[in-house]
């Protein structure tokens, strides 16, 4: 049974976050406000619980999901070098809506984000692990933005909901890849096209140097 948590209880606030942090831990899928919309979120090193994310999403295989990490330092733990502009909108946009997919590590490409909400800090920083968390809603229909609707869609499917009102900004973050010879915006939510190149300057979407 999903259960929904009002954080806005401050007697109960650490209580209803430790336990979506148990939650996480066992591989639940839980659901929580950000500043952009409301996400849902597995503990992202658990390849069990990030399927069956994909499965209550309804969405295509082999898309990935974004990391939510605590904070920039974390970084060293996925890429072993940020490209320079992505260390001039890191500089900028973080913590924030900014998501930035970048050469992983470990092969492929990685979308990391640190985001910038108390409930969502509080969380990650409790969990100390990566949470995968795409915005909660089933794939192709729009982002929710309060937890009565995340309960609605995905009561049964998940462990838990976090209720801490609406999220404020009601778009999704900005995603750009970058690597050293280009960056792209592959979708522009919060910050705007123009932000991402007034804080690069120099590059157009998709121009190598």
């Amino acid at each position: 049974m999903t259960r929904l948590l009002n954080l806005n209880d401050i007697e109960m606030y650490s209580s209803y976050l430790q336990e979506a942090v148990y939650a996480l831990k066992d591989g639940k899928i839980i659901a929580f406000p950000t500043e952009t919309v409301y996400g849902l979120g597995v503990n992202g090193l658990d390849a069990d619980a990030v399927a069956n994310l994909n499965m209550i999403k309804e969405r295509p295989e082999g898309k990935e999901f974004t990391l939510l990490i605590k904070n920039k330092t974390c970084l060293k733990e996925y890429v072993n070098n940020v490209p320079e502009d992505g260390k001039k909108l890191i500089e900028r946009f973080w913590p924030g809506p900014l998501t930035l997919v970048m050469p992983s590590k470990y092969g492929g490409e990685i979308g990391l984000r640190v985001p910038k909400h108390k409930v969502t800090n509080d969380l990650l920083s409790m969990a100390n692990l990566p949470v995968a968390a795409p915005s909660a809603n089933i794939s192709g229909e729009p982002p929710l933005l309060n937890a009565k609707a995340v309960f609605n869609t995905f009561k049964g499917k998940i462990e838990l909901v976090l209720d801490y009102g609406i999220s404020m900004m009601g778009k999704p973050s900005t995603v750009v890849r970058i690597n050293e010879q280009k960056i792209e915006i592959l979708r522009q939510g919060v910050i705007s096209q123009e932000e991402i190149y007034d804080c690069v300057i120099c590059r157009e979407v998709g121009r190598d140097d």
